[in-house]
């Protein structure tokens, strides 16, 4: 029996390596693991080829954020086990780390720990190093550039968040003419959700360096056919054609409730060189070309993968390297020329998650002197897959809430078997399946809540009457995920506001530039702070919606908990149309109470977003939230949306329009801090100006119309 190893080998390679030979660190990634309260540690791993300099006896690494304006430095010293060596050479053979004549590398790890001042939401830990090897050919002048790993804290929105990390070792030789898929064996320990890309290499103080003609950053290596990349298993296929030096990075964006909590980068050093070795590959579950399946919690799930290599000669070896599962794997190898493994899953309940857990397996051969490696991403769902109705679970996940509207609304008027006995009563109701399921796995019968035999409006009944409740039995849904280029964010219609004043909260999805496409129905938590506001004067509510018009084709659910500053609100359609939406979904009205004591910050939060699409794949935006300073001396503040002044679009790109029906007579641009960026004069009731010059950011336009002055705030996205 193999061992079960955390380290990906590297993978292929070749004779004549000597001509690529790094002179500097080959590459690394920084990771932090929270300890207690702000305090994390840091870990810098770091690749270092054994012909190049000596790596060093300890590394600074720094830690920013727009919050602290004075950056913190910690010292990490190299832990105990560095450095080991990860040179993908085969047994028979030694390596220069050690005297030998093969090229090989070292993997190193400098470890310290950090205690942050408090909370904010883009803490970026780096370590620069300088120089890169000056034989990288897809950057322009290498060899004056800094090397930049780096990784981003969330700590404001979740403040015990450890960051995504990679299970394996980066592959540090490709072989010019043979397809590979490699995969680092992106990995998060919190099981949140991951996306993984190729991101741009950074040099001193995270510059983005230029990249040579034929490069960029996502397509950094020169191919047949092009770079493609799987951003939930991070597998990248790839067929180089050329030998050359090229740095590619990879990069890992964590969300948690559809927030960005965390991101993380691998930049490294890749050499395509000339070298013949067909790579061995595995199938997919039990000889299949699949490499998904299913398993309910408390069950066993058994399959077999197995190895081949074209090389006839040549054998091959299996290993896991990281099961995303803990210890709930256990593997029988089967050995002989060509190995096979037959993998034993047992799901306990504490397993179940809507998101994948992801088996990282390698298969490598014994060629020498340089071995050929792949590595495969296989993704296991685990449900909890009861056959009883609780009356409110639509969705099947354990709790009665508001994510259990979004499947009523998918099933909209489809019919099945009435459920015997049925109540609104919380306790399990055995039912009969339905004849259709959601793309979740979950059957239809989840969502008929009332067990009438329909599913319609009358099942909301139920989830009003048992919101809040949970049942013994753990479940959840395996519904897959995307990630979309479109944000989510809210707007204010004033950035200041005094007592009795009134403000428009906009809550929209997507822009004219990236907006938010397929989208069938969204469910999300706005969070306030519950004692400024006035709760008999507030309300959020869906009509001008870009996603339907409610009571028709839209079906809307809004519960306010005023107590502690939180709405539950959905809208999902109910018709079966996907909708593409750039601009307002709902809008959230708040009036400031009259007794305001002292200058505060009204903050808006959008939490725990869940988008679908019409088959039930969820879908996840970056979030954008939004603040508004209340002061006890502020008063006559008017709400921009109502009032006498409009500007749009919003969020801008080109041009920003500035309407009324007053006269306008100047229009003042500032930036957060109140520089003032530009300024023009008008004399008519409507105007533009450009703001092509405008980076992204958030601005204000202060227009001076009939004696008043109407400050507007307005985002530009490029």
């Amino acid at each position: 029996m193999k061992r079960l190893y955390s380290l990906l080998l590297l993978l292929l390679t070749v004779t004549g390596i000597n001509t690529a030979t790094a002179s500097h660190v080959m590459g690394g990634e920084l990771s932090y693991t929270w300890i207690s309260g702000t305090t994390y540690e840091l870990r810098l791993t770091y690749y270092r080829d054994c012909q190049g300099i000596n790596a060093p006896a300890t590394i600074s690494i720094s830690a920013s954020s727009t919050c602290y304006p004075t950056p913190l430095t910690i010292v990490a010293t190299a832990s105990a086990n560095s450095p080991q060596q990860v040179s993908p050479i085969c047994a028979s053979v030694q390596s220069n780390c050690n005297g030998g004549q093969f090229n090989g590398i070292e993997k190193w790890e400098y470890v310290g720990n950090i205690t942050l001042p408090g909370n904010c939401s883009d803490w970026i830990f780096s370590y620069t190093e300088c120089c890169r090897n000056g034989a990288i050919t897809n950057l322009n002048q290498p060899f004056s550039q800094s090397s930049y790993f780096w990784a981003q804290l969330n700590n404001f929105d979740t403040p015990f968040n450890n960051s995504a990390t990679f299970a394996g070792n980066p592959v540090p030789y490709l072989t010019a003419g043979a397809p590979v898929q490699i995969n680092n064996g992106a990995f998060d320990a919190d099981n949140d959700s991951i996306v993984v890309s190729l991101s741009a290499a950074l040099g001193n103080g995270g510059v983005p360096l230029t990249y040579a003609g034929f490069a960029t950053p996502t397509n950094p290596i020169t191919t047949l056919s092009g770079i493609t990349i799987d951003p939930s298993t991070g597998n990248v296929s790839l067929t180089p054609s050329a030998p050359e030096v090229d740095v590619i990075v990879y990069r890992i964006d964590e969300y948690r409730n559809g927030i960005l909590i965390g991101s993380s980068t691998r930049d490294f050093q890749v050499n395509v060189i000339t070298y013949t070795n067909a790579l061995p590959t595995l199938s997919g579950i039990n000889g299949s070309a699949s490499f998904l399946n299913t398993v309910c919690a408390g069950d066993t799930l058994g399959f077999t993968l197995y190895s081949d290599d074209a090389d006839a000669n040549d054998s091959t070896t299996i290993d896991i390297l990281s099961t995303g599962l803990g210890s709930v794997v256990s593997a029988t190898y089967f050995g002989g020329q060509k190995d096979s493994v037959y993998i034993e899953l047992i799901a306990d309940g504490s397993l179940i998650s809507p998101l994948a857990h992801t088996l990282y397996i390698r298969v490598s051969d014994n060629k020498c002197p340089y071995i050929g490696t792949q590595t495969y991403a296989y993704q296991i769902y685990v449900n909890g897959c009861s056959a009883d109705v609780w009356p409110g679970d639509a969705n099947n996940d354990l709790s009665c809430n508001l994510y259990d509207i979004l499947p009523i609304g998918l099933g909209y008027n489809a019919s099945g078997p009435v459920r015997t006995n049925a109540s609104l009563v919380w306790v399990a109701q055995p039912s009969t399946d339905w004849s259709s399921s959601f793309a979740s796995g979950n059957n239809y019968k989840f969502a008929d809540c009332n067990g009438d035999g329909i599913i319609d409006s009358n099942d909301t009944l139920a989830i009003a009457q048992n919101y809040g409740l949970t049942h013994p039995v753990r479940l959840a849904n395996s519904t897959n995920q995307q990630n979309s280029l479109a944000n989510m964010y809210l707007i204010s219609s004033t950035d200041t506001a005094g007592p009795n004043s009134t403000v428009q909260v906009d809550i929209r999805l997507g822009d004219v530039s990236a907006p938010a496409r397929r989208i069938y129905g969204i469910a999300f938590k706005l969070a306030f702070n519950p004692t400024i506001i006035d709760p008999s004067a507030s309300s959020l509510q869906f009509s001008g919606s870009q996603l339907g018009t409610p009571g028709a084709d839209l079906m809307t659910f809004v519960r306010p908990d005023w107590t502690n500053g939180i709405i539950d609100a959905v809208a999902v359609r109910m018709d079966g149309n996907e909708q593409t939406v750039d601009s307002t979904i709902a809008l959230f009205d708040v009036v400031i109470v009259d007794n305001v004591s002292a200058r505060t910050t009204l903050s808006f939060d959008l939490l725990g977003v869940r988008a679908i699409d019409a088959g039930g794949i969820a879908k996840f935006f970056s979030i954008i939230n939004d603040s508004v300073s209340v002061n006890s001396g502020t008063t006559g503040i008017r709400n921009p949306f109502i009032d006498v002044v409009s500007v749009y679009p919003n969020p801008a790109n080109e041009t920003l329009r500035i309407s009324g029906a007053t006269a306008i007579r100047q229009i003042v641009v500032r930036d957060l801090n109140g520089k003032i960026i530009s300024s023009t004069d008008a004399s008519w009731s409507g105007t533009s100006i450009d703001i092509q010059s405008l980076s992204e950011g958030v601005y204000f336009a202060e227009i001076t119309a009939d004696g008043n002055v109407y400050r507007k705030k307005f985002s530009v996205i490029r």
